[in-house]
């Protein structure tokens, strides 16, 4: 039987079915991911194809629980029938920008998001503060879609956010750094070594008469730790297309791609089974409960880190968790969006920050 339990509701919330009293629930999995939220949950409910109920309705809330806290929200997608059961999809809150277009009058979280709650998105009334968010290149008022618009204005400051499943309520804060959870793995870990870079020279339009003429300068962004650690190892990026900027903005800007870019990154996620997830006191979580956005410390029993055996603490964030209700295992694995290659980063910084 099923630690979790998954209920569906009519889309305003009433007629609640909980699929375990109307058959055998079977394969179980649910995650999120961060940036987002709940992400994807899927079973098998143990019926004959030619069943029926409105539990399996498409559009209706679909949501688990484990014992009496809410632990993923999501809408139900088409169900699937076949000899073994139907095939129950949905996909989780954490997705619900993507069903929405940016429409603002304030080019602002809280009027983008709230605007869409009146169109029918199903997220709380937010409280976002604005302060570190990258607002100044507006997109045209519902050209691209919630999701695009969070990453947006949140990509470029190291910020990131997430759909609190409990609520709906979306918050923004600073990627975090303090580890919240210890990860014990048993078996040796692989890292992949992108590359040391640590020095960015930056090219930039220092003046622009209007005319045609343009005086182009450049600058350095350093991460010393790691040149004193392993030496210095040079690349470029060209902020041209973003017009006029100053010395220090554009010396901030590869500042903000060396703290975004990581040199050493784990080649796969980590399965782990009940008791190898702490919380910072040393007590075992339920790995059921874990969302993606946790930092985790990473402790290897047996093996070295990638080759370096001292490398010191290792941390991560969990960039996408997938909880197997059959199995009792859990699947972390590590955020992705700020262990891209640093060529990967600096296109993208600099098609963020084109004028329009």
């Amino acid at each position: 039987m099923s630690e979790t339990q998954v209920v569906t509701l009519a889309p305003d919330g009433s007629n609640p079915r909980w699929l375990g009293s109307l058959g055998n629930v079977s394969q179980l999995a649910y995650g999120s991911t961060y940036p987002g939220g709940a992400s994807q949950v899927s079973c098998v409910l143990q019926k004959p194809p030619d069943w029926w109920s409105d539990a399996l309705e498409t559009g209706r809330i679909v949501q688990c629980y484990r014992g009496a806290q809410r632990i993923w929200d999501g809408k139900l997608d088409e169900p699937q029938p076949s000899e073994s059961g139907w095939s129950v999809l949905g996909h989780g809150s954490g997705t619900f920008g993507t069903d929405f277009l940016a429409a603002y009058s304030t080019y602002t979280p809280d009027d983008v998001i709230t605007n869409a709650i009146g169109r029918g998105l199903r997220w709380g009334a937010p409280s976002i503060s604005t302060s570190g968010l990258y607002l100044g290149q507006p997109a045209d008022s519902a050209d691209q879609t919630i999701t695009e618009f969070m990453g947006a204005v949140t990509s470029l400051g190291a910020y990131g956010w997430r759909v609190d499943p409990l609520g709906n309520t979306v918050t923004v804060a600073p990627l975090p750094v303090a580890p919240t959870r210890i990860l014990v793995s048993t078996t040796p870990v692989a890292r992949t070594i992108v590359a040391d870079v640590n020095a960015i020279a930056v090219l930039y339009v220092a003046s622009d008469d209007g005319g045609g003429t343009q005086v182009t300068a450049g600058t350095w962004a350093l991460n010393q730790a790691s040149i004193d650690a392993h030496g210095r190892m040079e690349a470029f990026a060209d902020l041209t297309s973003a017009g006029v900027m100053t010395g220090t903005e554009a010396e901030a800007l590869g500042q903000l791609l060396l703290a975004k870019y990581v040199r050493a990154n784990y080649d796969g996620p980590f399965t782990v089974m009940p008791g190898q997830i702490l919380n910072p006191g040393g007590a075992p979580v339920d790995l059921g409960m874990e969302q993606a956005g946790e930092v985790y410390r990473l402790v290897i029993a047996d093996g070295s880190y990638g080759g370096e055996v001292t490398p010191g603490p290792v941390t991560f964030i969990g960039g996408a968790v997938e909880y197997d209700d059959d199995a009792r295992l859990l699947t972390v694995t590590p955020y992705a969006s700020i262990t891209a290659d640093l060529g990967s980063l600096i296109s993208a910084l600099a098609t963020a920050i084109t004028p329009l």
